[in-house]
């Protein structure tokens, strides 16, 4: 609409020169035009702001979004309007507005791999990654439900870094990502958290292709004719404009496919030259995040890249919501997203009851009093750990927006239990050495997990499930299991000798006397403790009854909790300092 308004000032402009040439005899239409000459240019040099404006706001939107290619589109569209047949047509640019509008106003895509164990100053985890042991233990990448959260099985990191690197995927309550865009997102993490020497590689890659580029170097003897010296200087000022420098703007080579600062498009094209090294995976997903786990693993397999197979061990689902299209989330939740705005937060209670259970409550209340601690939390470091998870709830819990809900109920729930169906479940019949653990609440009112887990079982070649006694949808992988022991049955790896011959940190932390535990006997320091890695829950834990079932009497026997003021003391909090080599 500017350029039309810009295009019809400049047409009458023009016809006006003209007009005042043709007609200069008449003395009125002569003054007229020179009256309005200096009212024409000021609307025209408005226009023109205008049109700038506009322009600079669409790049900066571009550049926001990182739609490059959708940007230099709407130019061409924008060329577009100067042709009448092509006036009334829609442009990509307003295609592209109109996506955006349907996912949310404040559409931000805002994945994150976090390390809640280093993050959180948990002690053993953090003198791992100091002492470079962290880096020799398998990982174990935790993908979470809809809600994009690690609260659900943060009980369980501790216990699970005796044996695992724990990653975490984390993602924010604006964002709105597609399926396949967490897919890709996820797939391209592993590959590089997998690839050794990613600088090196990618240096040496650059360099082979410049010398595979660059010309034969002629003998020092032979002259240089000036015109090869004035061709040499123009390459040597285009290849100074090219590259980076502090002052140089930053809208140098935006449309360049080359340009240095393009990790995606390098990464991507670096993936056939790539070595990768033979730190064994394993996936975890849980509800949603059990499709996402599911399609991520199968691609891996199936297409292979880099050979990343070979690195993958093992497969963990807790409640996998490949069965949403026959849950009760699927029959009421759709409809509290289409709810008036000014009702959803009391429709949202409704799905409440869907995620708890009888003993969620009770046995938090037995925490609270300190009567009682989960069987995974037995030492002073990991309640404080746990006490100041517990004290950043307000701000990890977040209030999901009435969009956001509508968005992962169809584009992640619907759409990928859609893809990840039987037919594609069939597929993982070609790979029987994968190992799959299948967990499964027994109180799971959110989806029909025990059902769903029996169907996956008939289906998954070399899978085994273990139902939670009493756990709802929410709590399954809570205080009610011990998550490791489960692993090391499904995965028998996990039980052999490490080949550093050297324990856990967590384990010499107890054995030095700061976090002792009663049932423990006492050994040195270099003594092997593969028998201290157990393969059940504890006796005490596993007789309980009701809503004692997965507690135990406190590790130190004191009737008081740990104190608060002691959460970040420095015996029990160690502040993680990320190497960033």
């Amino acid at each position: 609409t500017v350029f039309h308004a810009w295009m019809d000032e400049f047409m009458h402009a023009e016809q006006s020169k003209t007009m005042s040439n043709n007609h200069c005899h008449y003395g009125g239409t002569m003054r007229f035009q020179q009256q309005q000459r200096p009212r024409r240019k000021i609307r025209m040099a408005l226009l023109s702001i205008f049109t700038g404006c506009l322009f600079t706001c669409d790049l900066a939107g571009s550049f926001q979004t990182k739609n490059y290619h959708t940007f230099i589109r709407s130019i061409s569209d924008r060329q577009a309007l100067f042709l009448p047949q092509l006036q009334n047509s829609k442009t990509t640019n307003g295609e592209q507005r109109e996506a955006q509008q349907s996912r949310g106003e404040n559409y931000a895509s805002t994945l994150k791999f976090e390390r809640p164990l280093l993050q959180e100053g948990y002690p053993p985890a953090v003198m791992d990654y100091e002492a470079d042991t962290l880096s020799m233990k398998p990982i174990l990448l935790y993908l979470p439900g809809f809600d994009g959260t690690w609260l659900a099985p943060f009980l369980q990191f501790p216990e699970l870094s005796t044996e695992f690197d724990v990653r975490c995927l984390s993602i924010d309550m604006s964002d709105r990502s597609t399926f396949e865009d967490l897919r890709n997102t996820v797939i391209e993490y592993l590959l590089k958290e997998l690839t050794m020497n990613t600088d090196n590689e990618e240096e040496n890659a650059t360099t082979d292709e410049e010398t595979q580029n660059r010309p034969k170097a002629e003998p020092k003897s032979k002259t240089i004719q000036p015109q090869q010296q004035q061709q040499k200087q123009d390459s040597k000022i285009m290849t100074t404009s090219s590259s980076s420098s502090p002052n140089m703007s930053p809208f140098v080579n935006l449309w360049n496919k080359n340009k240095p600062g393009n990790n995606k498009r390098k990464s991507i094209a670096l993936r056939n030259k790539v070595v990768l090294s033979n730190r064994p995976v394993y996936i975890m997903g849980e509800s949603f995040g059990g499709i996402l786990a599911s399609e991520v693993v199968l691609s891996l397999l199936e297409e292979n890249p880099n050979g990343v197979s070979k690195n993958l061990k093992g497969l963990t689902l807790v409640n996998a919501a490949t069965c949403f299209d026959r849950s009760k989330l699927a029959l009421e939740g759709p409809g509290i997203a289409k709810v008036p705005m000014l009702l959803y937060p009391l429709a949202l209670t409704r799905l409440l009851p869907l995620f708890t259970d009888e003993y969620s409550l009770p046995q938090l209340l037995l925490i609270l009093q300190s009567k009682a601690l989960p069987s995974v939390i037995d030492s002073e470091a990991r309640e404080a750990y746990m006490g100041r998870i517990a004290f950043s709830l307000p701000q990890k819990l977040k209030f999901m927006p009435q969009k956001t809900l509508a968005w992962r109920l169809t584009e992640w729930l619907e759409v990928g239990c859609s893809l990840v169906d039987s037919t594609k479940l069939d597929r993982f019949q070609k790979f029987p050495n994968l190992p799959v653990l299948i967990v499964a609440g027994e109180k799971d009112k959110t989806l029909p997990s025990i059902a769903e887990a029996e169907r996956l079982c008939s289906i998954l070649p070399n899978s085994i499930i273990h139902v939670v006694e009493g756990a709802g949808h929410a709590s399954t992988c809570g205080s009610r299991v011990d998550l490791t022991a489960l692993m090391r049955n499904c995965f028998p790896e996990l039980l052999q000798p490490k080949n550093s011959g050297r324990p856990s940190l967590d384990w010499m932390m107890r054995l030095r006397g700061v976090n002792a535990n009663n049932d423990s006997t006492t050994k040195n320091e270099g003594e092997n403790t593969s028998d201290r890695r157990r393969t059940a829950m504890k006796p005490a834990a596993a007789n309980g009854e009701n809503v004692y079932f997965g507690l135990e009497p406190r590790y130190n026997g004191k009737e008081e909790g740990l104190s608060p003021l002691l959460y970040w003391s420095q015996k029990l909090y160690k502040r993680w300092k990320p190497n960033n080599k």
